[in-house]
């Protein structure tokens, strides 16, 4: 099947559009938004139908032109031309297949031609696209190979989803083994529970004489606690009555005490105050006293730390002069250093004088020529020289081996010439030989005579030539007669006789007519015996074996000498030829050398060193001119660091001078003894400075203190005015009273409180005592009988606890009913699970044994094609890693360790290798939407090669965005989608 052409009335953006196809390999080429993916789909919607509304697929109907849809032109297999047209009405859509003979037909017509392919196998089969290639780097490993195998055949890829979804239900719900799947977690439960429901059964009595005993319990230590909560009331009362009867007696004491006191004038919390204000001012005034001593021996130790202000100022040059020193040092050791190096290349231009035995001076070594140019041409040239050198040795051994050919080959040919017949032996030979022949041609004689002799006696038999044509004459008058007679049968059995006689009669014709030739021909043959019969006497069967052997090896020599004399004619063309090449390469080497030692006398050196190490020398020449050039570069850096280092001690001189230090030492003492005078002065410049700021902090310290003592005396001449008290004693005798008043209310109060309006019982406390007694041990008593029946009801609460844990027989029989249901439900759901895994697994099987192999070798032809050898196998296995492939060296590649490139190529090798088998049942065209962007250019040629190839059987249409693309396709396959055929929007 093969697009011819395709006509768009109106579809998505495309209208009134015409594309003609190419029956092998058509390219459609457009920019983004051009229309390429509206005309894949215009394709699909002419075969498969439009996309309803309701879908959640892109909507293609036009807005702006009346007609909603077009016609698609196919070639068939048969080579007949069907049109298919698809509108789009109000009413639906409506398809027309217009063959060639004039016949239309409808939907039925049109699913009959597609073989039962719907849109989703169609896009999977035919239809390439990048989401297609990436899709398998989102596989799991043993997941690649099924992929690869099932995607794209006959929809089994919705197979493999299915199969792989009814095994994840089926082990989800049973699992041999399993911990974790529903029914095996289900099967455990009903063990448990059957275990607790036979203990519940065992059991039932003793828990139901517990619960008795605890109801009992229950009630007897209800009854206790009621008895206990009177006892404890009876006694909080007796204890109130008691304490209130101590209180009100306390009452009295503070009453008259508090008379004795009477109204006292006291600041609230006065003493606490005047305690806080005497802390608070006592080490204020020792802190005050301390700091006036410190501030006089403070001003005592700044006299002594005064200091020189202009050494401090001058501190940075003083500091210069340490790096001046550095550096004078850093110079004279580079001067050292260069001095060396000066004195080093000094002896190497002696050295390279001594070393090329010249005696130049160093101006005209710089004059000489040593570019790059002449280092070419000298390589050039020794080169050519050991090429020619080495050409020419080859050339001499090879000539001297045909020699020892040539020679050893002469030897030969006299030793074949001695044993070689003379052509007057061999013609005897042969002679003899023939005579051999002669003996089997007299036995043929032999026979002939006797057959000749038999035929002459039979001669007689046949001369019936004419009666019998007479005969046969007459049977075919007598058949005609009888066929005018209508006796058909009898006629024809009377044609056959005539027909028969007359050919036995033309045979005796002939055998007639050789009778005298037979006569003749017997005479020659007795005569030709007679000949050979004297040739062979005396000649035996041994005799002519052995004329047959020499013969035979007389042709073999003969063959071999000739060879021999050919071989020698071969070696003698050589033998001149080497000669010429030997004479040629002398000369061309007598060449090179004259011009090697031209060069060499430009660089004043001799033949020998021109002719054998001209290279080196020339190297030699150009480290010396370097040499010389490195010379006078120490020789002018020695001399700027001499200077550089003059200036570095002039300025430490200097600078001694200015700070009073002695001329007549050296400069780096004089840097010490500068560093040292800066060191003392800088010291006692901080020391000077560190007194100055103690003694501002210790007189600002000093103020603080006045302040805070001025204004505690303030506070505590304003709490003596407030207690009326003209010094502090009074100050301290009344505030004791007042203490004691304020103790005394705050003791009162709460006695006040307690005894309110509370109802006494009249009893002393004595008699209250006695009371409390008595109370007190018949709780104890009733405690005791409390804590006793609670231990016991304890252990029969923890006994029916642990009863009820295992579970009761009513609850556990329920719970073991609803697991048996449960269990049954869902075993019935796995066994439908397996039963149709089972049958979907042998599908799949059945279709991979029918399809899988002619698969595999047509994608293995392409793979090592677009691998250029690299990969020739592509082996499917049932375990993980379910993919891998075999390489040009025989070795297994397995899916996790292709590259992302080698996986897409595999996967358009699969993907046409389905295409290909699918085709020879459907024969549809391959649609592919720019879908190679990820290769690189060689890549890109392999696989547009390989479409090419393919497009010859299967029509190949190829969607793309990219122009450069284009080059690897000829003109007349491109179709351009332009901006012209776009449906304009108003």
């Amino acid at each position: 099947m093969k697009i011819l052409e395709i006509d768009i009335y109106g579809f998505g953006k495309l209208a009134q559009t015409k594309l003609n196809f190419d029956k092998e390999m058509q390219v459609i080429f457009g920019e983004n938004e051009a229309g390429k993916s509206t005309v894949f789909s215009f394709i699909q919607a002419i075969l498969f139908g439009f996309t309803s509304k309701g879908s959640s697929s892109a909507q293609y109907e036009p807005k702006h032109v009346h007609a909603y849809g077009g016609s698609l032109t196919l070639e068939l297999p048969n080579k007949d031309t069907v049109k298919i047209e698809r509108v789009k009405k109000a009413s639906g859509s409506t398809v027309k297949v217009n063959y060639i003979d004039g016949r239309i037909g409808d939907e039925s017509d049109l699913r009959e031609m597609l073989h039962g392919l719907d849109k989703s196998f169609f896009e999977k089969s035919y239809y390439f696209n990048l989401d297609g290639l990436r899709e398998v780097q989102n596989l799991e490993e043993d997941e690649i190979g099924k992929y690869l195998f099932y995607t794209g055949v006959s929809g089994s890829d919705k197979l493999f989803e299915i199969e792989k979804q009814l095994s994840k239900e089926t082990e989800g719900l049973y699992k041999k083994g399993g911990r974790n799947p529903l029914i095996n977690g289900k099967i455990t439960q009903f063990k448990s529970n059957n275990l607790d429901f036979k203990n519940a059964l065992a059991n039932q009595d003793r828990y139901n004489g517990l619960l008795e005993n605890k109801n009992r319990f229950s009630l007897q230590i209800s009854e206790l606690d009621k008895h206990l909560r009177q006892y404890l009331t009876e006694q909080n009362k007796l204890k109130m009555e008691k304490q209130l009867l101590e209180n009100s007696n306390k009452k009295k004491v503070i009453e008259i005490r508090l008379t004795e006191i009477g109204d006292i004038q006291f600041p609230i919390n006065g003493l606490e105050r005047l305690k806080e204000i005497s802390a608070e001012l006592n080490p204020l005034e020792k802190l005050a006293s301390e700091k006036s001593h410190e501030i006089s021996r403070l001003k005592i130790e700044l006299e002594k730390s005064a200091y020189n202000e202009e050494i401090i100022r001058i501190e940075d040059d003083i500091l210069k002069c340490t790096e001046m020193t550095n550096k004078a040092g850093e110079l004279t050791q580079q001067i050292q250093e260069l001095s060396l190096k000066k004195s080093d290349c000094s002896a190497q231009l002696e050295q390279f004088a001594n070393d090329l035995s010249l005696n130049l001076d160093d101006e005209t070594v710089s004059k000489l020529d040593t570019s790059i140019f002449v280092k070419e041409e000298i390589s050039k040239l020794e080169h050519q020289l050991n090429l020619k050198s080495n050409q020419l040795e080859d050339l001499k051994i090879r000539q001297n081996l045909e020699n020892e050919k040539s020679i050893s080959l002469i030897a030969e040919l006299k030793e074949l010439e001695s044993t070689l017949l003379s052509e007057k032996e061999v013609t005897e030979l042969q002679k003899k030989l023939h005579v051999r022949n002669s003996l089997k041609e007299l036995e043929d004689i032999d026979r002939n005579i006797q057959m000749a002799t038999l035929n002459v006696g039979q001669t007689g038999l046949f001369n019936l030539k004419l009666p019998l044509t007479i005969f046969s004459f007459i049977c075919f008058l007598l058949s005609g007669v009888l066929f005018y007679f209508e006796k058909l049968e009898t006629a024809i059995l009377g044609s056959f006789v005539a027909v028969a006689v007359m050919i036995f009669a033309l045979i005796s014709g002939k055998k007639v007519s050789g009778l005298t030739q037979s006569k003749d021909f017997i005479g020659e043959l007795k005569s030709r015996k007679r000949e050979i019969e004297m040739n062979v006497e005396g000649l035996n069967e041994r005799d002519f074996a052995e004329i047959e052997w020499k013969l035979k090896n007389h042709l073999e020599l003969d063959e071999t000498h000739k060879r021999k004399v050919n071989r020698k004619d071969d070696i003698s063309a050589e033998l001149a030829n080497l000669g010429n090449q030997i004479s040629k390469v002398a000369a061309d080497l007598d060449g090179i050398k004259n011009m090697l030692i031209q060069i060499g006398n430009k660089l004043y050196l001799s033949e020998k060193i021109s002719l054998g190490m001209l290279l080196e020398a020339y190297e030699k020449f150009k480290l010396w001119k370097k040499t010389i050039a490195d010379k006078c570069s120490y020789e002018n850096q020695i001399n700027l660091k001499k200077q550089h280092m003059n200036e570095c001690i002039q300025f430490i001189m200097v600078l001694s001078t200015l700070c009073k230090i002695s001329n007549h030492i050296d400069y780096r003492d004089a840097v010490s003894e500068l560093k040292q005078l800066l060191k003392e002065q800088k010291e006692r410049k901080l020391l000077f400075e560190k007194n100055h700021d103690l003694c501002q902090l210790a007189e600002e310290d000093l103020d603080k203190f006045k302040i805070s003592i001025n204004f505690c005396v303030s506070k505590k001449k304003e709490l003596l005015s407030l207690a009326n008290c003209e010094d502090e004693e009074s100050f301290l005798v009344k505030g004791e009273l007042a203490k004691e008043k304020a103790e005394l209310l705050k003791e009162l109060n709460p006695i006040l409180s307690h005894i309110g309006n509370f109802e006494f019982t009249g009893l002393d406390q004595i008699e209250i005592d006695l009371r409390l007694e008595d109370l007190i041990a018949s709780e104890e008593k009733d405690s005791c009988e409390r804590s006793e029946k609670q231990s016991e009801l304890a252990k029969i609460i923890l006994e029916i606890s642990n009863l009820e844990e295992s579970g009761t027989v009513e609850k556990l029989s329920q719970d073991l009913q609803e697991n048996i249901e449960s269990i049954r439900s869902e075993s019935f759901k796995w066994m439908k699970l397996k039963l149709a895994h089972g049958i979907l697994n042998k599908t799949i099987l059945n279709l991979k044994e029918e399809k899988l192999p002619a698969v595999v070798a047509k994608a293995e032809e392409y793979l090592e094609f677009l691998t250029e050898g690299k990969y020739t196998k592509i082996i499917f296995s049932e375990a993980s890693p379910g993919l891998y492939l075999i390489d040009q060296n025989q070795e297994e590649v397995f899916a996790r360790d292709l590259s992302r490139g080698t996986q897409e190529m595999l996967y358009t090798a699969l993907r046409l290798a389905f295409a290909q088998n699918l085709n020879q049942k459907m024969n549809w065209p391959l649609l592919m939407d720019d879908t190679f962007v990820n290769f690189d250019k060689k890549r890109l040629k392999k696989i547009f090669e390989l479409l090419l190839k393919v497009s010859i059987e299967q029509q190949v249409v190829f969607f793309t965005c990219h122009e450069h693309v284009l080059q690897y396709f000829s003109k007349n396959k491109i179709k351009h989608l332009t901006e012209t055929q776009l449906v304009l929007t108003p």
